[in-house]
This record gives C-alpha cells, sequence and structure tokens, in this order.
C-alpha cells in the first residue's frame, strides 16, 4: 500500500471511530498530619473517584506539606491552604476540596476537558 493510501485509510478509520486515549489521571493532594480537613478529604476521594474510572491508590499522589521541597511545590501553586487538590493545572484548597459535591463538580470539569482534548 502506498503511502498516500496509507493516510486516506487512517483517515477514514479515525473519522468513523472516536477513540478515548489511556492518559494517566495523577491527582496530586497536599496535606499535613494534623489536618482535619485532610483527613475529611482522604475519606471522600476513595468513595468519589470511582465514580469516573479511578481509584485512590493508583490515582492520588499523597504530598505532606512539613516536607520543605513539596511546601515549595504548593506555593508554586499560588496557595499555601491545605487540603489543596491539583489536578491537570487546576487547584481546590480548603472547605471547597472538602465538600463533596464540589469536588465531584471539580473532577469532572478537569476530566471532560481532558476527553475533549482527545475526543473529536
Amino acid at each position: 500500500m502506498n503511502r498516500l493510501k496509507y493516510l486516506e485509510t487512517l483517515y477514514s478509520f479515525s473519522s468513523q471511530f472516536k477513540l478515548k486515549l489511556a492518559i494517566p489521571m495523577e491527582i496530586e493532594l497536599y496535606t499535613s498530619e494534623g489536618c482535619a480537613n485532610c483527613r475529611k478529604v482522604k475519606k471522600i476521594l476513595p468513595k468519589i473517584l470511582p465514580e469516573f474510572g479511578l481509584n485512590y491508590e493508583n490515582s492520588v499522589i499523597e504530598r505532606d506539606v512539613s516536607n520543605t521541597e513539596v511546601l515549595a511545590d504548593l506555593i508554586m501553586l499560588d496557595t499555601e491552604i491545605i487540603p489543596t487538590i491539583h489536578f491537570r493545572n487546576a487547584i481546590l484548597t480548603g472547605d471547597q476540596a472538602t465538600n463533596e459535591e464540589t469536588l465531584r463538580t471539580f473532577l469532572a470539569a478537569n476530566i471532560k476537558k481532558i476527553n475533549n482534548c482527545f475526543v473529536g
């Protein structure tokens, strides 16, 4: 098959089928040991992540701000509030992160943005 015929076939296939790409869904959770709201988020996330086909163990990276490098990363996100959820260049902080419905909406909106980038 010549190159042109191959490209025409490939284009025809991609136009007929919308393909979703498997991309990692890493969620950074900035917390500290004595933070009550952080514990609350850690209980909420495992409950709602399966709604999006995700699980806590494979998707969430817990980052303890008692580590100065982690704190510096948090400050680079332009916040010092914990808990902070950082997902795909968006953040949710403090009381908003502990509100189950707000967290669900935040995740849904950012997952939709990802899917829209790859599915026409």
